[in-house]
This record gives structure tokens, C-alpha cells and sequence, in this order.
């Protein structure tokens, strides 16, 4: 049987961190304690706090994020509005739809451009760059990344 998670209230704030057995910390509001008590957490490899649990079906994961926002498995998507998934706190966290979760995504470590590009489709385009085809696509590029991309470019 895993370790339990540790709750810790922070006094006069109305935030709970929930701590796990490997020291993975979570914020969550201190009304959603009980709710999250239910469960053993841990971190997943993306940073989101997930527990295992056993249903008629078998196991199911259950995301954290997803519990506070009290959205099911078939809902819209949840965002972490500033980006960090140990942030459950209800001011961070939105149900939206795919494309607007892509809109609020990290620039990624493995970007060659330093873009973010999403599709009509909510898809991100795997280069970084919009094909002439496509339609609707938003770019968004820091200024050290155009540099990049206009490298990219001439070396190809």
C-alpha cells in the first residue's frame, strides 16, 4: 500500500499542499481537502498530480485537476491558466476546449523555432511553421525566436 500524502493548510490563505511520499508538492483550496483526501497522489511525468483507483471496469486514473473542476471523462478540456499543473487551485484552473488548451501550452523544450502554431484543427504543426495550405493558423514568436526561425529558414 503507497505512503499517504501529507495535507498542509497555510495559514490564513485558504490553500492546502498536499505533499506526496517522493516530497511532490500540490495547491489545492483548503475546501477541496476532503475531496482530494480520497485519493493517494502522486506526480505524473507531466507534472499533473494523478491517483489510481479501482472501479468495476478495472483501474482508472483520476487527474486532480480534473476532480476540482468536477468536469467527467467525456468534458471539454481543463486548463492550468498560468501554466503550472501542482497549481489546483480554482483560480488557475478553466474548462475549455482543445484549442484553447493548445492557445495557453508552454513553448516546448524540442522547438527548433522557438513558434507555436495551431491549426484550424487545434493541432500543432509538428515544424513550427504554417504550411501554404493550411488555414487559420496562429503564430506566436518571441524575439529571439524569429532570429531562429529566419536561420532555420536561409540554412534550408
Amino acid at each position: 500500500m503507497p505512503r499517504p500524502n501529507t495535507y498542509e493548510d497555510i495559514a490564513g490563505t485558504g490553500i492546502t499542499v498536499i505533499t506526496t511520499a517522493k516530497g511532490d508538492a500540490f495547491l489545492i483550496e483548503t475546501a477541496n481537502r476532503e475531496t482530494a483526501r480520497r485519493h493517494c497522489w502522486s506526480r505524473h511525468e507531466h507534472g499533473y498530480a494523478r491517483a489510481v483507483t479501482r472501479t468495476a471496469e478495472g483501474l482508472k486514473t483520476v487527474y486532480l485537476h480534473r476532480l476540482l473542476c468536477r468536469v467527467s471523462d467525456e468534458a471539454p478540456h481543463v486548463d492550468h491558466i498560468n501554466g503550472d499543473p501542482a497549481d489546483g487551485r480554482a483560480a488557475n484552473l478553466r474548462s475549455c476546449n482543445r484549442v484553447e488548451n493548445l492557445r495557453n501550452q508552454k513553448l516546448r523544450m524540442n522547438s527548433r523555432t522557438g513558434a507555436k502554431v495551431w491549426g484550424s484543427t487545434g493541432r500543432p504543426a509538428s515544424t513550427g511553421r504554417a504550411s501554404s495550405g493550411a488555414a487559420n493558423h496562429t503564430l506566436v514568436f518571441s524575439k529571439l525566436s524569429k532570429k531562429r526561425a529566419r536561420l532555420q529558414c536561409r540554412r534550408e
